[in-house]
């Protein structure tokens, strides 16, 4: 899937109060584990799981910023 998919797979459709569409598109970036434009399934299952991780914020936010990556 490509980045406006992804949002529209992970983000709420009713409350966007607290995290915006733009925010959402963000984690595209850490999800895209291959740097190639494109979610594969396994990718997307790969950050599902990532998410239920107690540390997942600082482990999103590594890969993220991490720039040799």
């Amino acid at each position: 899937m490509n980045s406006e998919q992804f949002v529209e797979a992970i983000a709420p459709k009713s409350d966007l109060s607290r995290i915006s569409r733009p925010q959402f598109a963000t984690l595209f970036r850490v999800a895209d584990a291959n740097k190639r434009g494109l979610v594969s399934w396994d990718d997307f299952v790969v950050f599902e799981t990532i998410l239920k991780r107690p540390d997942a914020d600082y482990w999103i936010a590594f890969q993220y910023f991490d720039v040799y990556a």
